[in-house]
Formats: structure tokens, sequence, C-alpha cells
């Protein structure tokens, strides 16, 4: 298992990442959503962008995909994504979600669930 080392204690306003979770286990992804919460500032914010196929499929075409990416580009982990544990996580770890930030942001289509913007912010 990799080796999470911890920034020492700075404060952000805004932590940001870009479709980073589906490449990592659901109890990393998990670490990465407390360290965010402990490195930001009061109301400061934690924004991951991620596709939605691979975190949310909602037809069989999106379902499909996902098994295709997971098996043919060796993508392991989006098999165990789901937005139930991502919401967990950010409530875990004290952060609000009061301003709609575990949501869908870009349209879906019958064969790509819209982007997601999963995050929280520091109370």
């Amino acid at each position: 298992m990799p080796v999470i080392r911890l920034l020492p204690r700075v404060v952000f306003d805004l932590i940001v990442s870009n479709i980073v979770f589906h490449e990592l286990p659901n109890g990393i992804r998990r670490k990465v959503i407390l360290e965010c919460s402990r490195l930001l500032s009061p109301g400061g914010i934690m924004a991951h962008m991620e596709g939605g196929t691979y975190i949310a499929p909602t037809n069989i075409f999106q379902k499909l995909w996902r098994e295709l990416d997971i098996r043919g580009n060796n993508e392991w982990y989006i098999g165990n994504a789901s937005m139930e544990k991502l919401a967990t996580y950010i409530e875990e770890a004290g952060l609000s979600t009061e301003r709609g930030l575990l949501q869908k942001i870009t349209p879906s289509s019958e064969f790509f669930e819209g982007a997601l913007l999963i995050g929280g912010q520091k109370i």
C-alpha cells in the first residue's frame, strides 16, 4: 500500500484536483478527503472534478463503458467508486456540502454521465 506523507500544518483556502479520484482505491480516497479537510482554512473549499461515468453510471451504456475501461484500460479502482462513499467521507471529514458541492455540473448523454464536482467547505 502506498504511503501518504502528511504535509506540514499549512492552511489553504482552496484545494483542487481533476479526474484523480477514479485512480485511487476507496481507502486512499477517504484519506485524501481527510487530509484536505486538515489543510483547509475555515471557510476554505475542497473541489475535485471527476467523470460521472466512473462514479455514478446511470444506464446500461455507461455501465458497459465503465466495465470496458476497467478491463481494457487497467482502471481497477473505478469498480468500487460510488457517490455514497464519497458523501460519507466528506461528512466524516467535517466538511459542509450545503452549498451543493457534491453534484453533477455538466449535462449527461446516453453514453456519458456528466462531470461531477466532489467537494465540501470547511466550517
